[in-house]
Formats: structure tokens, C-alpha cells, sequence
């Protein structure tokens, strides 16, 4: 469990580079998508992703995947407090339809991106990304600004593999990090915020999806809360979350969680979670999620947004 625990934060900083793909019409005199895709449109592809990922719109920025394509990471440095090092440790993986919701969060963190060294060697894109978002020096890191690499393969016009991974120079520069500690007050404030925040939320699963306590949903959610739930779409404040538990607990009994979270700056905590429950209705049918991640903003003790980014094909399956 502390290993996982490590983990989701590495699943924060994977996210901050991802440039997933948006629309790219393809024109009459191109060609199928399938058939043929020129290093122009391929490049253009992968541009008018990033447009869509600093524009916010998720939905554009991972359309151009295939139906079963793939998004993965590894070689994910985290800052270890106690020894004052990065360590490299973690991975990440999603495909498929839930591409959109993981679009949404790092969209949720990322403030820019920029790409350089592009390259298209027939259905294989390789860039360096320099990657902009406040939660890096968060992490320990000397800069707002990091480097991945990413290597795209596609099939025609369409993505099947994105792979991104923190570069040798990005783990160098994270050698002697400029980060909060250094300041015994504001490091000793930031614990606290993060504690509080962690409770904030645990305590949410635990009245609301373990206990069924749902008269206590305005306790927990701002009247502007943005939710995005994998099946049930996207839902705003107390009622969106009413509408999903009372979904949830129509479908399940005796659920069952096991936690862990990880705070990551002021305002954002990341929950790696597992799960077991029966059908309500016959009572003896099991469910599971073997692993699932989601993410929580708070705000002045409320939470502001939540992503659901459970596996909705393997869990539709069962």
C-alpha cells in the first residue's frame, strides 16, 4: 500500500506531459485515414492535440486515438523528503475510451506545452515536449518547466501507441531541487494543508460510497464542483454527486475500499484505489476494480472537481 501510495503522484507527473491527439480532418484527395497519412498530417495531428489540451477540451484532444490505442509512461522521477533524492519509480498505462477522462485531468494541470526536435520517421513521431505546470516545483522540482520525450506510433491518421518518459537531463536537473523545504514555516504549512485535504477526501469515499450517509454530500462538495464521472458523464455539485451515488448504491452492496493517496500541492489529491461489492439486486453476483485512479481538487475545504478514471471496458466486461 506505500508503494502505491508513491505511485499515484508518479501518475500526476506522467500526466503533465501527455499531448494527446485532437481532430485533424482528413480531406478528399488524402486519402482514408487508414489507407494513408502523410508526416505533414501527422505532425498537424499531434498539434492540433496540444491546441485542444491548452483550449480544454478534452474530448478533441484524444479523439484521434484508435479504439483500442494505447497511453503509456515509465521512467517517472519522485522527490524523496527524507533523503533529499529523485528517485526513478513508476508507470502508467491507459487505452482505449478511458483516454478522455485522463485528458481531463492533465488538462486540469498542465499551463503549457511546446514541442521541438519533431520527427516522422513513416508511422513512428518523436518530439521532446517542454512541459509548463505550477505542481513541478510542488514536486521538488528547480523549474516550473520540465522535459519528456514522446514516441507516437501510428496506423494511417490515427494514434495506437503514445509513449512518454522523463529524459536523462530532466532527472539531472531534478539533482538539486529548489524546492519548499528550505522553508521550515511554509513547508510546515503545506503538511498541514495536504493532511487535511487527504482526510477531506477519505472521509468523502467513506460517508458517501462505503457507509451510504448521502445526507451528508453538501459537507463535502462545492455548489460548482465539476465532476466527471466514467459512465455517467459529466455532473456539477451536490446533485451530480447525488445522481452517481444513488446510481451506485442502487446497482451495489457491501462495498468495500482499499485506499491509498497521495496530496500533491495545495489543492490536489490523488486517490489509487481497489475495490470489491455484490449486486444489490441479487445480492450474491460480485464486483471488483483491481485498480483505479482518481484525482480530487479542494478548495477552501470543499472539493471543486473530481476525475473518475476507472476502467470502463474491463469493468462493463465483468
Amino acid at each position: 500500500m506505500k508503494k502505491l501510495t508513491k505511485i499515484i503522484f508518479h501518475v500526476c507527473l506522467l500526466l503533465l506531459g501527455i499531448t494527446l491527439v485532437g481532430w485533424q480532418p482528413i480531406h478528399a484527395n488524402s486519402g482514408s485515414q487508414t489507407d494513408h497519412c502523410s508526416d505533414a498530417d501527422k505532425i498537424a495531428v499531434v498539434q492540433h492535440s496540444i491546441d485542444a489540451i491548452l483550449q480544454g477540451d478534452a474530448a478533441k484532444a484524444s479523439v484521434d486515438f484508435s479504439e483500442d490505442g494505447r497511453l503509456w509512461f515509465d521512467n517517472v522521477p519522485e522527490f524523496n523528503a527524507e533523503t533529499g533524492e529523485f528517485e526513478v519509480n513508476g508507470s502508467f498505462e491507459a487505452t482505449g475510451a478511458d483516454v478522455e477522462q485522463l485528458m481531463a485531468a492533465i488538462i486540469s494541470v498542465v499551463d503549457n506545452i511546446q514541442l521541438d526536435d519533431v520527427d516522422v520517421d513513416d508511422d513512428l513521431y518523436t518530439a521532446k515536449a517542454s512541459v509548463t505546470s505550477t505542481i513541478y516545483k510542488d514536486a521538488g522540482f528547480p523549474s516550473d518547466t520540465v522535459i519528456q520525450d514522446y514516441t507516437i506510433q501510428f496506423q494511417g491518421c490515427k494514434i495506437i501507441d503514445w509513449h512518454g518518459t522523463y529524459p536523462e537531463e530532466t532527472l539531472e536537473a531534478a539533482d538539486e531541487p529548489n524546492h519548499h523545504d528550505s522553508d521550515d514555516k511554509k513547508s510546515t504549512k503545506l503538511a498541514k494543508l495536504q493532511k487535511a485535504n487527504k482526510a477531506l477526501v477519505t472521509a468523502y469515499i467513506d460517508d458517501i460510497f462505503v457507509k451510504g450517509e448521502l445526507q451528508k454530500i453538501d459537507d463535502y462538495i462545492a455548489d460548482d464542483c465539476k465532476i466527471y464521472q466514467a459512465f455517467l458523464g459529466d455532473l456539477t455539485g451536490p446533485a451530480g454527486i447525488a445522481t452517481w451515488a444513488n446510481n451506485y448504491w442502487a446497482a451495489f452492496k457491501e462495498p468495500k475500499f482499499t485506499l491509498a493517496s497521495y496530496a500533491s500541492g495545495e489543492d490536489l489529491v490523488f486517490v489509487d484505489w481497489s475495490w470489491t461489492a455484490v449486486d444489490a439486486e441479487t445480492g450474491t453476483k460480485p464486483f471488483k476494480v483491481e485498480r483505479a485512479v482518481d484525482m480530487y481538487r479542494v478548495k477552501d475545504g470543499k472539493i471543486v472537481e473530481i476525475f473518475d478514471m476507472i476502467d470502463t471496458l474491463a469493468f462493463s466486461q465483468q
